[in-house]
């Protein structure tokens, strides 16, 4: 699959669409992506991580994610995606319909050493600690 625009909204309504087929359990929408995209930036904010510092990082996002009990007797399928960071935008890489995972988003691409400065940085400033050089 060639990556696509997160806010391309139309071309990402049609991918979703021929991956997930007749499925009507566990399925996404090109809104539901944009939403999880955002939400991840915001998660990433959070961990000190300014916009340039995601560009390459990439994400195996399940909005299904759950634990299901062991007597649950099917196995439960769920539409993922990767989310890749771009220099501007968050673009989807892949969608497939996979075994139900129980993590929302899962890191994949390794964390570089200003992205790894960046969090540790911003850990520091929120328990007012100073380091010491």
């Amino acid at each position: 699959m060639k990556k696509t625009n997160v806010n391309a909204t139309e071309k990402l309504e049609k991918i979703i669409n021929g991956v997930q087929g007749k499925a009507t359990a566990r399925t996404i929408s090109a809104k539901l992506v944009a939403q999880y995209a955002e939400k991840l930036e915001t998660k990433l904010n959070k961990m000190g991580l300014t916009k340039k510092l995601m560009k390459g990082m990439l994400v195996i996002v399940d909005p299904n994610a759950q634990d299901f009990p062991k007597a649950y007797k099917y196995e439960p399928i769920s539409t993922t995606f990767y989310l890749e960071r771009g220099s501007s935008d968050w673009f989807i890489s892949s969608i497939d319909r996979t075994r139900c995972g129980n993590v929302e988003f899962l890191m994949v691409s390794k964390i570089t050493p200003e992205q790894e400065k960046a969090i540790i940085d911003h850990q520091f400033k929120m328990v007012d600690i100073k380091v010491l050089k």
